[in-house]
């Protein structure tokens, strides 16, 4: 009975609401996306099935454009995409997974008194944007609000207009409006180039207010600056900008960028800038009130570096600052000038961050920003997530050994290990993991996925290990083992081997459920894991006594709003096997991977990743998602004629469409294997 549950439970979780098809098999979507739009119902969802190129703008209303799995729609050079979005009761739009060449994305609001929308623009590629805005969106509306979810975008703007992502709230000083935009821009990154150019600007006209997190993003570059805040005259509202865990570094083009700056000449702003990184700036932070504006500030845990001024409060050689501004845990370093109304708190570190460069501001051991931020602050005055500008989780419990609640300064949390481990010698059932670090640990919590042919080799090369593994301590040593012990894995089997730091959301999960003959199955129960369908989890078998020779996956259960991990093959799970759980928010660099027939290569579906295409030497981890029968072992593979890593049965079986895959890659590895922040024209 337990596994129709499943079973059932996966497939509820797999309805979704009835879509557009584009290219379609009838009239008018079997002829161009805007004859499609345009014959589209409000509220309606166009998927987009095929990867272009798509020679056509865009101009239509209140529908949403997302790309089907597996495809990568791309808009031919110069076209468009511009969205008028009226909302009479609430409503919701979402543009997802398109790749415009020197376009744009706009979106103009313009929804009744009274009346809300949300807008989700997430996952799409930008590339040579020269026009003005890569991402717009102006809210019109009076009197009505607006969500914003701007996420996972990549933007590469070269041009003189303000660049990157842009939010307009209010007609203008004329015509008040008093509407507000709440929400968040979330894990993007941005490129620009220009003397005006900005990464995100965000303005204030006429009775408006925002309420914006501006979280765990990259920028590189902006003339202007990385971020740009501005309340004009005629903006009476009160604001309130949540800027954390953002890393922004020069372009090496435009001199006088800044990483952060905000301008209030009406109305009231307050700015949390907390967890930041600031490299190689004209001005790391530079805060400006005039008129009857009111500029309040709260500047912890950043680090400022490598720049002509870390603040300025209006200008930055004289005391003229009628600025409020609370400040501590900040590190700035080798920068030139100080303004005088800057005054550092008692926690203020001067010394080298030790970073691993100018365009990899990640902290390398030693560094003495690492555990020196206040946590505290974090939480009780931010409202961002807790994901670092790398993608992954940045709450942890201290270097191994230290103990408590701890926070780096900065952008990017340190204390993560990740090593490519092989056997070596003849071939055995145990595989010890040779990395002095990972075994010094005596409670890491290891996952692992097997690496079919590591930095790109011949696949025809390459060690399958089509067998059930998990991870044990002997002694001193943390050995991958198959579970049954009788098989024995090749020499040169090779497996990316990943140690999250500790943290309350990487813990030992004991199956004491598992108690029935019939059940296949544990369930979860975690805060931040409960009643979050989004999750992303990473898991593997940690032996302590117990052998669950099974592959193993996950699945929601959207009935109790547990996630559990569950015997892919459907046979009964020993009652208190152990598992090690990691889980997180989705990010750009933690996600979920669907098959489809786009993507499926026989026995493997290719992923699209930009920071995985083209880069054989990656490691990064996958686990099966979906609560159905999928008896296989998996593990990744590079396929190099296609330049993209995938996902695969060990055994050779067909991969199964409308599968999921969780994901998480670490940036940090792949910055250091290849040097890469940004690809897809992002280098």
């Amino acid at each position: 009975m337990k596994y129709i549950i499943i079973l059932t439970l996966s497939l509820y979780a797999n309805l979704a609401s009835a879509l557009v098809i584009w290219p379609g098999s009838s009239a008018p979507c079997n002829t161009t996306l805007s004859a499609c739009a345009d014959a589209a119902a409000v509220g309606e969802v166009i998927e987009i099935r095929t990867n272009g190129p798509i020679n056509e703008t865009l101009s239509t209303s209140s529908i949403s454009l997302i790309a089907g799995d597996g495809y990568k729609p791309v808009f031919a050079s110069g076209n468009d995409i511009d969205f008028s979005v009226s909302a009479i009761g609430s409503s919701e739009y979402t543009i997802s997974g398109l790749t415009l060449v020197k376009g744009r994305i706009s979106i103009i609001a313009r929804s009744s008194p009274g009346k809300n929308s949300i807008v989700n623009i997430t996952n799409n590629h930008i590339i040579e944007n020269d026009s003005s805005d890569s991402i717009r969106v102006n809210n019109l509306g009076a009197e009505n609000a607006l969500e914003v979810n701007i996420a996972y975008n990549q933007i590469n703007y070269i041009g003189n207009g303000s660049g990157g992502i842009t939010l307009n709230n209010g007609l203008n000083s004329n015509n008040p409006s008093s509407s507000e935009i709440t929400g968040r821009v979330y894990n993007n990154q941005v490129k620009s180039s220009g003397s005006e150019s900005i990464g995100i600007g965000i303005y204030g006209l006429s009775d408006s207010s925002f309420d914006i997190d501006i979280s765990s993003n990259t920028f590189i570059g902006g003339g202007k600056a990385g971020t740009y805040i501005e309340k004009s005259a005629g903006s009476i509202g009160s604001s309130r900008i949540d800027f954390a865990h953002n890393a922004t570094y020069s372009n090496e083009v435009d001199d006088n960028y800044r990483g952060l700056m905000a301008e209030v000449s009406a109305g009231a702003l307050e700015i949390n800038a907390i967890n930041n990184t600031i490299i190689n700036a004209f001005d790391g932070f530079n805060f400006q009130e005039s008129g009857s504006g009111e500029l309040d500030v709260n500047l912890y845990n950043n680090i400022v570096a490598y720049s002509s001024v870390p603040v300025i409060l209006n200008f930055y050689n004289l005391s003229d600052s009628t600025i409020d501004i609370a400040n501590d845990n900040n590190l700035f370093f080798n920068n030139e000038l100080n303004d005088p109304d800057y005054i550092t708190g008692p926690n203020f570190i001067a010394d080298d961050p030790k970073i691993k460069s100018l365009t990899n501001a990640r902290l390398n051991p030693g560094s003495p920003a690492i555990e020196s931020g206040n946590g505290i602050i974090l939480f009780g005055i931010a409202s961002v997530g807790l994901i670092d500008a790398d993608g992954l989780f940045r709450i942890k419990n201290g270097n191994p050994g230290s103990g408590g609640l701890t926070i780096d300064i900065g952008a990017y949390e340190a204390g993560d290990r990740r090593v490519l481990d092989k056997l070596n010698g003849n071939p055995s059932n145990l595989n010890p993991i040779e990395n002095t670090a990972i075994n010094s640990e005596e409670f890491a919590k290891i996952q692992f996925s097997s690496n079919l042919n590591p930095n790109g080799t011949s696949v025809i090369n390459g060690v399958y290990n089509n067998l059930n593994s998990g991870v044990y301590r002997n002694g001193p040593i943390w050995i991958i083992f198959n579970q049954d012990d009788s098989l024995t894995m090749n020499t040169n089997a090779a497996f990316n081997v990943w140690n999250p730091a500790p943290s309350s959301q990487n813990y030992v999960h004991t199956a004491a459920d598992a108690i029935s003959a019939s059940e296949s199955f544990t369930e979860l129960d975690r805060v931040g894991l409960n009643d979050n369908p989004d999750a992303i989890l990473s898991v593997t078998q940690l032996w302590e006594g117990l052998y669950n020779d099974n592959p193993v996956g996950v699945f929601y259960n959207a009935f109790t709003g547990r996630w559990n991990i569950y015997n892919s093959n459907f046979v009964d799970m020993p009652w208190m096997t152990k598992f090690n759980v990691y889980y997180q928010e989705r990010s750009s660099n933690a996600f979920l991977h669907r098959t489809s027939d786009a993507n499926i290569v026989i026995d493997s579906s290719l992923i699209d990743h930009p920071l995985l295409n083209d880069t054989p030497c990656a490691q990064f981890q996958v686990t099966y998602d979906s609560g159905i029968m999928y008896p296989y072992k998996t593990g990744v593979y590079y396929n190099q004629a296609r330049g993209q890593w995938g996902v695969f049965n060990q055994g050779g079986e067909p991969m199964q469409e409308l599968a999921r895959f969780h994901v998480i890659v670490s940036a940090e590895q792949i910055a250091e294997c290849n040097d890469v922040i940004f690809a897809n024209g992002f280098d």
